[in-house]
């Protein structure tokens, strides 16, 4: 989910031109509380994104329990959903999903991959609709 806030607001680059000219002490601080101010964010748009997928078979559970990681620096902050359950989820939001058929094991003892068509954007929506109030968060963090 390849998917940004981008902030070009002229006080985000401030603080970032602020912070470079402060160290690497406060360089980390800063992505720290980036990353607590982001973390919220992140798991509201899996968990709104999750409801809306196929919960016969489990893949609402399963992209529902996938982690959320936030990754910030000085510059920019990045969500990523990962974890051991986000396996063949790749191409989610353009609509497919590669999923293991249980029971159908290949000659090499392998589970068969099948890919399943799904809802196009699921996280698209709930990511565009909080963009904006956690980009006013971050702006406030930058600023404090």
């Amino acid at each position: 989910m390849a998917d940004g806030i981008i902030a070009n607001e002229e006080p985000y680059h401030a603080v970032v031109r602020r912070l470079r000219e402060l160290g690497p002490e406060l360089q980390k601080g800063y992505s720290k509380k980036m990353r607590e101010t982001a973390a919220p964010f992140a798991r509201d748009v899996l968990i709104t994104g999750a409801s809306s997928l196929p919960k016969r078979g489990g893949l609402s559970y399963r992209v529902a329990s996938s982690r959320p990681s936030v990754q910030a620096d000085h510059q920019r902050v990045m969500v990523v959903f990962g974890g051991k359950f986000a396996k063949g989820l790749g191409g989610i939001e353009q609509g497919i999903v590669m999923h293991p058929v249980f029971g159908r094991r290949g000659d090499d003892g392998a589970y068969r991959m099948v890919s399943q068509r799904v809802k196009r954007g699921v996280f698209a929506a709930p990511f565009a609709a909080g963009a904006p109030k956690v980009r006013e968060a971050l702006l406030r963090t930058g600023q404090e």
